[in-house]
This record gives structure tokens, C-alpha cells and sequence, in this order.
């Protein structure tokens, strides 16, 4: 792949989520406020979007959409500007034109907005996906609203090359999730890394007292494996892009500035 055909990766953030600090870095107290990232990706091939941030039912209809009970601890601050769909309009893409919904995994805060790309193929791991169909309805992180939206779904198992060209290469980064996965980038500096919720601060890359509590991981083990791999390829030079860190967030450029070039 020469140069001038690498991906061009660009970020949005579609609002945001106050939850107890604790979630993101074990021992600590009080609540945090974290950004919801979400990308568009420019390949060659066709438009591809990783993560699509929350449901537009969190602005319209949140009691009727969200358990009562889990929303004591956290608070929901979106709106329809903020919304993927009509961020990427002013950003200059077409909604309409996107091919592929990635989800690194299926709670409500990444593919809540699967259904504003009613045309595109959702690509998800298929031990997440049937995790999540089996979800009770009162266990918050997965909504079945947000991916039972009558898309075609392709159920993948590991690694996946989504173009076949080593541009954009889907890899499980299990233990928050029993399906999660991340998105390595081929660009012109070498590799980066969409970690999605594998790693939610960027501390955690470097310093194990910025551990999230056990609590968000099914599997702690597998958890910190994935970490792991994570931590390697950031000193290995790779650019690691966490998934909830608001100070991280705040430095990065976002669109219509391409994150990646």
C-alpha cells in the first residue's frame, strides 16, 4: 500500500458519560465525566465507521430506554448535534455512503448509534454478538435496541483483514468484553491502535495503579492480556488511541481534522 492510499482515520466524540470514577481506575472515588469517541475511516474500498457512540433514545426517551435502576450512578449528556450521523454531515462526509459499522463491542455507549447507517454491514465479533443477545434486559451494558436494528450483521471469529490489503486488521482484545476487539491502522508512521474499551486511560498503558476496577471486566485475566498486547505495541512506537480518557481526548484532533493522515 503506497502512501497516498494509507486510511484516513478521524474522530468525533458523541457526547458524553459521568459514571463512578472507580470503573475507570480501581480505588479511586467520586464520579468522572468521559468522552464517547466514535471514528470515520477513509479506505480506498469504501467508508467505515468504528464505534458509533449512544442511542438517539438517550436524548428522546432515556426512562424508557435505559434501566432505572443502573442510572442512579451515571448521567447522559447528549444531543442530537452530537449525534455520529449529523457530526459527520458537518463534517463534510455522507452518512449514506458508509459500507462497514465496526463495533469493538456491543455495550450502549459503542454501537448505540449502529441504526443511523441503516445500508452498512455491522461487523462485530461472533462471541459478542451472542453474548449480547443472551443479555437480560436488566443487565445495563447491552441494550438490544442498539444492535437488533435489522442490518446485516457479519459474525467474525479472530483476526480479521477486513480489505485483505493490511490497512485496517480487526483483533480480539477479550476480557472486558467476551467479544472485544480492537482496530490496528496501517498509516504512513507504522501502526496505531483503535483500543476501544481494552484500555480506557491512557495511564493504564504505563502504570498498573491506573488499573480499572474488576467490576467492568468479565474476564480479569483475559483483561490484562489484552492490556498487554496493547502496552507492547505502545513501546513498540504504536499509537495507542484509549477509549474513554477525557485529558487524552482533549489533546487529540478531531474532525474534520483527520486523526490519522
Amino acid at each position: 500500500m503506497t502512501q497516498d492510499h494509507f486510511p484516513r482515520v478521524y474522530a468525533f466524540i458523541c457526547g458524553e458519560h459521568t459514571i463512578p470514577k472507580e470503573r475507570m481506575i480501581a480505588g479511586t472515588t467520586g464520579l468522572i465525566t468521559i468522552p464517547i469517541p466514535a471514528f470515520v475511516i477513509e479506505h480506498p474500498q469504501g467508508l467505515v465507521v468504528f464505534d458509533t457512540g449512544f442511542n438517539r433514545l438517550v436524548h428522546q426517551d432515556l426512562t424508557s430506554y435505559f434501566p432505572s435502576e443502573a442510572l442512579k450512578p451515571v448521567k447522559f449528556h447528549f444531543s442530537p448535534q452530537e449525534e455520529l450521523a449529523n457530526q459527520m454531515r458537518h463534517a463534510g462526509f455522507v452518512p449514506e455512503d458508509v459500507q462497514l459499522v465496526v463495533n469493538s463491542h456491543l455495550h450502549y455507549d459503542h454501537c448505540g448509534g449502529n441504526a443511523q447507517f441503516p445500508q452498512a454491514t455491522v461487523m462485530v465479533q461472533r462471541t459478542e454478538w451472542e453474548t449480547a443477545n443472551a443479555a437480560p434486559p436488566e443487565k445495563a451494558g447491552y441494550r438490544k435496541v442498539d444492535f437488533r436494528t435489522g442490518q446485516t450483521v457479519d459474525l467474525i471469529e479472530g483476526e480479521r483483514d477486513i480489505f485483505g490489503d493490511g490497512s485496517l486488521v480487526l483483533v480480539p482484545t477479550v476480557g472486558h468484553t467476551p467479544g472485544h476487539q480492537s482496530l490496528h491502522v496501517r498509516h504512513a508512521g507504522g501502526v496505531a491502535v483503535l483500543a476501544g474499551d481494552a484500555c480506557y486511560m491512557a495511564d493504564t498503558l504505563v502504570a498498573d495503579d491506573s488499573l480499572p476496577d474488576v467490576s467492568v471486566t468479565v474476564d480479569p485475566d483475559s483483561y490484562i492480556r489484552s492490556l498487554e498486547s496493547l502496552r507492547a505495541l505502545h513501546r513498540s512506537g504504536a499509537l495507542v488511541f484509549v477509549g474513554h480518557d477525557p485529558e487524552f481526548w482533549n489533546t487529540q484532533p478531531l474532525a474534520p481534522k483527520p486523526l490519522l493522515d
